[in-house]
């Protein structure tokens, strides 16, 4: 199943793309549910995760740790979908993939 969203922040449209994921291993074993979320406007294109049981969404690939702008648009758009503002930026760190932005 695929959603498709605009959301607006400081004015601006970005168009929003979640796409449901189910994922089961073997018998027994442990499921993952969530969505893929992608968004696209204004020079920003980010590919995201967020699972249904966790509290934040995590970034993918498309933004840096340095670019703050960024990171309080989608910081937003995800408060307005899924009523959280926390998140997690993949990183190529083998000992913590992912660091809280």
């Amino acid at each position: 199943m695929t959603d498709n969203k605009t959301i607006a922040v400081n004015g601006k449209d970005y168009s929003i793309t979640l796409k449901r994921f189910d994922q089961y291993t073997e018998p027994g074993g442990p499921s993952y549910h969530g969505y893929y979320v992608t968004i696209e406007g204004h020079g920003l294109t980010l590919k995201a995760r967020k699972y249904d049981d966790g509290s934040e969404m995590s970034i993918q690939s498309g933004i840096q740790e340095s670019d703050s702008d960024a990171i309080e648009i989608v910081r937003d758009i995800a408060r307005q979908i899924f009523r959280t503002d926390q998140l997690l930026l993949l990183t190529t760190d083998n000992l913590s993939p992912y660091k809280k932005i």
